[in-house]
């Protein structure tokens, strides 16, 4: 076969340069790319657990060429998820609601007009659907909204539990007595007053009402400052407080000092009459007898109010030494009762012996004056108060 039979090879050439296009992104809406809405984010859980790259499609190719089911969790899937939650307790809500106002719809069919009023009533004053529908279920609810509690005292029999009928006769005293509760006549409903002699009106709310509902009209009270006694507290608000339950609780019981004297010596700041010894010692008592006192702000050493004014009467005892004053005597007297009511016999004793002691110095039980001087007044009655105290 001769040479020139075969042609030559062809050159090669290098290719034509590409016309450069120059495109105009700026008009591109967002998104408009497949990839930024189409394409999910992340690989799907197949991928995921297999740890290798996935082609991100939906379905992608290996959970295509496996015939599984191809999960993405991207925000999408979240929100819609979120989406349908949210849904779900909107209608759980809304069918509370609904079968709430068929409760209370077919409670009014039931209702009399008396109650239906009183529900009107409570409706119109803001009360909501779901608190009246319990308060128709619990019971009848014009009696429990006219309910009025007993405020008077009632004497129970030891052994029996109604007055016989021997003693029910119109001459017993005893049933017409304010002290205890009046057997009423057959027209005649418990709730109904109690008719009593014109003597005994004056006295009549001392028995009808609640001890702990009194208060004590003292206008001094309102004046005095008992700040400038202790330094325990500045807050004469709760100093007065604390000054007004003992005058209600515990001053009837065990009394050191006359009052009125007191209230004027302290208001005035008379030296004579009042000390800071006695009124931080008043001060510890009245800590127990309040009952609306709040917590205070403990100090470091996890001492209450009480414990303080206590603390502070004894140091100021301790300060004056052997000096014998009435109102030292007095607030010895108020430490024995402060540390005895806190179970503390052994350690109060003392003080109740000093008080004695300076009773003796000061000659209470041996003078016989008839001056009628504030000073002789609060002498007199504070020995007779150590006189009953120790007996």
């Amino acid at each position: 076969m001769s040479q020139n039979s075969n042609p030559a090879p062809r050159a090669i050439l290098p290719a034509a340069p590409t016309p450069v296009i120059l495109t105009d992104f700026s008009n591109i809406p967002p998104g408009a790319n497949s990839r930024e809405g189409n394409v999910p984010n992340s690989a799907c859980q197949a991928c995921r657990i297999r740890k290798c790259k996935c082609s991100r499609e939906q379905p992608c190719e290996y959970c295509r060429s496996n015939e599984i089911e191809c999960i993405y969790n991207n925000n999408n899937n979240n929100s819609s998820k979120s989406e349908l939650k949210n849904l779900k307790e909107k209608h759980e809500k809304l069918q509370k609601k609904h079968d709430t106002y068929q409760d209370f719809f077919a409670a009014l069919k039931n209702l009399s007009s008396d109650a239906g009023s009183e529900v009107l009533k409570q409706i119109r004053q803001g009360a909501d659907v779901e608190s009246v529908v319990r308060l128709i279920h619990s019971g009848d609810l014009v009696q429990q909204t006219l309910l009025v509690p007993e405020s008077r005292l009632r004497h129970n029999l030891p052994r029996v539990p109604m007055m016989p009928s021997r003693l029910q006769t119109a001459d017993n005293d005893y049933l017409n007595c304010i002290v205890f509760d009046a057997v009423f006549p057959n027209n005649q409903s418990p709730g109904a007053p109690i008719h009593v002699s014109e003597s005994l009106q004056r006295y009549q709310t001392l028995y009808l009402r609640p001890f702990h509902t009194a208060r004590i009209v003292e206008p001094r009270l309102e004046r005095i400052k008992l700040s400038k006694w202790t330094t325990v507290s500045a807050n004469d608000s709760i100093l007065r407080s604390l000054l007004h339950d003992y005058l209600l609780h515990q001053y009837p019981t065990f009394p050191v000092f006359q009052k009125d004297i007191f209230l004027d010596a302290a208001e005035a700041g008379d030296h004579d009459l009042c000390s800071s010894l006695l009124v931080n010692a008043l001060l510890a008592n009245a800590c127990q007898c309040h009952e609306k006192f709040a917590p205070c702000h403990e100090s470091e050493e996890a001492e209450s109010l009480g414990s303080r004014f206590l603390a502070e009467a004894r140091r100021l005892l301790h300060m004056s030494g052997d000096v014998s004053s009435l109102p030292a005597l007095q607030g010895c007297m108020l430490l024995h009762t402060a540390l005895s009511s806190r179970s503390m016999n052994h350690v109060g004793y003392p003080f109740f012996s000093r008080a004695m002691s300076m009773a003796n110095k000061l000659g209470l039980f041996t003078e016989h004056g008839q001056s009628k001087s504030k000073m002789q007044v609060a002498r007199h009655f504070s020995a007779w108060c150590l006189f009953c105290w120790q007996a």
